[in-house]
């Protein structure tokens, strides 16, 4: 009988909390009892960091949308594959943090495949040396001053001109390669 209960909320809240998560967090997600579930059940199959990443898209991006719009948390599509795989694109670099938290919404509202629905919004992250080569090629020629300021070990200029890149790819370039080139060109 003990295995079949579902779990309560001190059990919910003590397995959130041996996750690290905030105390914000923890307890939207404790009293929200769909989020609740969610997460114990991607506990199972899913490691540490996306079961923290998840949590938070729970607690803060998927809460704020049932506030804002008046949806159910019963009638989100909460389902692990997709979510597992969404992760996944965000570790692999393919999408950022903001672009995910846009997969995000379309997929607990309408369904999907997070990879499907980046493709149809374009905004999967280029990863194409060439492409973000001649990206920043073009942006240091336009930014004489700050690419000088890098060489001359000023850091924010780094940012700034990253910043740069990412306006020419419309957001679409990894920043961290992105910013790698620009090192690199510069010779630094």
């Amino acid at each position: 009988i003990k295995e079949t209960m579902p779990v309560t909320h001190v059990k919910l809240r003590k397995i959130l909390h041996e996750l690290n998560l905030d105390g914000s967090t923890v307890e939207t997600i404790v009293e929200q009892l769909p989020a609740g579930r969610f997460i114990l059940s991607i506990a199972k199959s899913a490691n540490k960091l996306d079961i923290t990443r998840i949590a938070n898209w729970l607690a803060s991006d998927i809460q704020a949308l049932v506030s804002d719009k008046s949806l159910d948390w019963n009638s989100l599509r909460l389902s692990e594959k997709p979510f597992l795989q969404l992760c996944q694109m965000v570790n692999n670099n393919e999408i950022n943090s903001s672009a995910a938290k846009t997969v995000l919404l379309v997929m607990v509202q309408e369904d999907g495949d997070p990879l499907t629905i980046a493709k149809e919004k374009n905004i999967l992250q280029v990863s194409d040396e060439s492409a973000i080569e001649a990206i920043v090629a073009q942006v240091l020629a336009d930014n004489p001053k700050a690419a000088a300021d890098v060489k001359n070990g000023e850091d924010k200029a780094v940012g700034f001109l990253v910043g740069q890149v990412m306006k020419e790819s419309k957001g679409q370039a990894n920043p961290a390669m992105a910013q790698s080139m620009i090192r690199k060109q510069l010779s630094i």
